[in-house]
């Protein structure tokens, strides 16, 4: 009885502790399970978990004896920390030594990604017939018919930007690509580290394959400051299906079989989008009449500005607020791979001249306007998105005036949380007006949420009914129509995981019926088929 009892409290004990979970371990701080605690603060990365919630005065003094201010946390109660010397830990633990409950230094494996399964997931996955298989700017990923490129690109997070935000007289992006190459000077092949100008944003590119475990080690092993790094997955698109019937689908309106969507239908409670800015990154968009009200060249031109340093002028047009070609794009929707973001962007906002037979295609926000980065690179071949840096990106949206960012793009990475799903959860808390609507994936298994749409603070979409199915009953109306009701997830949604402490996906909505949206391949004029 005495036993049972013994392991009954030791069991509620451990339970009870609010464990500290990190990327590929949890650590348990209950006070019997504490010996892996070190004896003092030294130089280097650590986890640092407090008795209660991380309120103000805690940030106030952490940013006074570290000299800067602490973002990265880490559920429960917990932030990671660079401490850059044994007198800062002292004086650390002087000050909020009471109201620390454990602390403990990072080991390798907790401050990089598992890279060898990253790269045999990589291998296994099978080519993407038909699709556009995208990476960032500047990574040397192959097109879709190869499956496994032969570089990789490394992303490193680090507390040196950070550190040395006060020493003016330090080219801190110059002098941290010379310290990222002599860490990986003893790999075969030299990559290419690349650092901004503050030292926040940086990638090593041109990795061999072969020697991407190795890199990320060494980079570890000879930087104190790096607390994160991971294999950066190719991206691709991944709305194919879609249709505005979120508005209401009342006596089977635009949902049954040979239904046609009427030319004067009313959004419900007229939610239009008039006033709203929407921020959506994708393809391009091509200048068809659903993106010039039917006016044509009378619609105006659109203000377009190249890269992502400034907004332009809002010249008042009626559908577009600004353009970007970001890194890379070359703002059209031009060539074999292009057509994706005139779809999404007509799903979204599209409007075509009332009373028209194109009107029927007009997306769920008809009054709102786009904010718009053009992630294809020039070129009637061009086979590779150039998505710029996630944070970088939100700002520009958020500066055109945009408070809503839509991405219809991911990677089906297995469901991991990275770098850039980070980065939106931290930007959408610096700026609370902010929401990120991110597509969940096409995988349909279960854990299987593609990045960024493992984002806690943004919205993730997975889609009802099947498309596939959908388009099948369009082309040859003999399926049960009851198999393809909005009712039903679709079989290809990606799923999230009950071992998740969040739920994704956050909504679902309808991604598979058979009512379409903008095509790229419209006049150029500005008009539409039946207005020319």
């Amino acid at each position: 009885m005495f036993l049972r009892l013994f392991l009954f409290l030791t069991a509620l004990t451990f339970c009870s502790a609010l464990p500290i979970r990190l990327a590929r371990r949890t650590i348990y701080t209950s006070s019997i399970l504490r010996r892996s605690e070190p004896a003092r603060f030294e130089r280097g990365v650590f986890v640092v978990q407090f008795r209660s919630t991380i309120d103000d005065t805690i940030m106030r003094r952490l940013q006074s004896i570290l000299g800067y201010t602490p973002t990265e946390y880490v559920p429960t109660n917990a932030l990671v920390l660079f401490i850059n010397s044994t007198d800062t830990g002292e004086r650390l633990n002087t000050a909020l030594g009471t109201r620390i409950k454990h602390f403990e230094k990072l080991l390798r494996d907790d401050r990089r990604a598992d890279i060898a399964q990253s790269i045999n997931e990589m291998r296994a996955r099978p080519p993407v017939g038909g699709e556009l298989r995208a990476s960032r700017v500047g990574a040397k990923q192959k097109a879709t018919q190869e499956l496994v490129p032969q570089t990789v690109r490394l992303r490193v997070r680090s507390f040196y930007g950070s550190s040395r935000e006060h020493d003016e007289d330090v080219d801190r992006a110059k002098t941290y690509v010379a310290m990222l190459s002599n860490s990986m000077a003893n790999l075969e092949h030299r990559p290419t580290p690349r650092v901004d100008d503050e030292a926040h944003h940086i990638t090593v590119e041109d990795i061999d394959i072969e020697e991407a475990e190795l890199a990320a080690d060494s980079i570890i092993d000879n930087l104190d400051d790096v607390y994160w790094t991971e294999i950066e997955w190719p991206y691709e698109l991944l709305n194919s299906w879609a249709v505005p019937v979120v508005h209401r689908a009342s006596a089977g309106e635009r949902t049954g079989p040979g239904v046609t969507q009427s030319t004067d239908w009313q959004p419900l409670m007229n939610l239009t989008g008039a006033g709203q800015i929407i921020g959506l990154s994708d393809t391009g968009i091509e200048y068809n009449c659903f993106f010039s009200d039917g006016k044509g060249p009378a619609g105006g031109q659109y203000p377009s500005v190249l890269g992502l340093d400034s907004v332009p002028t809002d010249t008042g047009h009626p559908k577009i607020r600004a353009y970007s070609s970001g890194v890379g794009g070359d703002l059209r929707d031009y060539g074999s791979t292009a057509g994706h973001g005139t779809h999404v962007a007509g799903i979204i906002a599209g409007r075509a001249t009332p009373g028209t037979s194109s009107a029927k295609y007009n997306g769920v926000a008809p009054n709102a306007r786009l904010a718009f980065i053009d992630l294809l690179q020039s070129g009637p071949n061009a086979k590779y998105l150039s998505v710029p840096d996630i944070g970088v990106m939100l700002q520009w949206f958020l500066d055109a005036g945009a408070r809503i960012k839509s991405a219809s793009w991911g990677s089906s990475n297995g469901g991991r949380y990275t770098i850039d799903d980070h980065d939106i959860d931290e930007f959408v808390w610096r700026h609370r007006t902010m929401l990120v609507v991110t597509a969940a994936g096409n995988v349909g298994k279960v854990g299987s949420i593609a990045t960024p749409a493992m984002n806690k603070n943004g919205l993730t979409v997975g889609a009802s009914m099947n498309g596939y199915d959908a388009y099948n009953l369009a082309v040859k109306p003999t399926t049960n129509y009851a198999t393809t009701s909005p009712r039903w997830l679709a079989s290809f949604s990606s799923l999230g995981s009950s071992s998740l402490s969040f739920d994704k996906p956050d909504v679902v909505a309808p991604g598979g019926q058979y009512v379409w949206s903008a095509d790229n391949d419209a006049p150029l004029n500005g008009n539409c088929a039946d207005e020319t």
